[in-house]
C-alpha cells in the first residue's frame, strides 16, 4: 500500500540520521522538523505519527517529539495524547508550558483535579510568568472557585514570585 511504502521510506530516512555524526544529525533533525510540519500541514497526521514513533531520543528533543506526537492526536484520541504528554512531564518536570497543555487537556476530559494540579505546576515552575498565572485564574473562574480566582489575581498584582506557593 501506499501507506505501507511510505512508512518504509520515512523509517529509512530515521536509521540514515542516526547513523550521522552529532552536526550531521542535528542538521537533518532540522530538515525532518521542517518535513513534519509539511506533512502535518498537508493532512497527513498518520505519516508525521509514523516518524515521529519511529525514533527516540533524550532530553529537550525527547520532550518535544512527545509533544508533537501529544498535538498529532490531541482531537482524535486524546487519552493517547495525554500518555504522551504525561511521558513527557515526567521526563522534563519544570517545563510549564508541558503542564499547560496537559491541563488544558485534562479539562476537555473532565479531569478536573488533574488539571488543577497541572495548572499550579505551570505556575510553580515559572511564577514570574503572568500569563501562567491568568491561565489557572481562567482555570478557577471556569470551574466556579472565584474566591480563588479573585485571591490569584489579587496576590498577582503585588507579589507575582509567591504565587503558586500558598495555592
Amino acid at each position: 500500500s501506499v501507506s505501507h511504502y511510505l512508512g518504509c521510506r520515512l523509517f529509512r530516512r530515521w536509521r540514515r540520521i542516526k547513523s550521522k555524526t552529532s552536526s550531521q544529525q542535528k542538521e537533518e533533525w532540522k530538515k525532518e522538523q521542517e518535513r513534519l510540519e509539511l506533512l502535518e500541514k498537508e493532512g497527513k497526521k498518520d505519516e508525521a505519527a509514523f516518524l515521529l514513533k519511529t525514533n527516540r531520543f533524550t532530553g529537550k528533543n525527547e520532550t518535544d517529539r512527545l509533544v508533537r506526537l501529544a498535538a498529532l492526536h490531541v482531537v482524535d484520541d486524546p487519552k493517547l495524547s495525554w500518555k504522551y504528554l504525561s511521558e513527557a512531564s515526567s521526563i522534563d518536570p519544570a517545563n510549564p508550558d508541558i503542564h499547560t497543555f496537559k491541563a488544558s487537556l485534562g479539562e476537555a476530559l473532565q479531569q478536573n483535579k488533574k488539571a488543577h494540579s497541572d495548572y499550579i505546576a505551570a505556575v510553580k515552575s515559572d511564577p514570574e510568568n503572568p500569563f501562567k498565572r491568568e491561565q489557572l485564574a481562567d482555570f478557577y473562574l471556569r470551574t466556579g472557585q472565584y474566591p480563588q480566582a479573585l485571591q490569584l489575581l489579587h496576590d498577582s498584582m503585588y507579589a507575582p514570585s509567591q504565587i503558586g506557593r500558598a495555592h
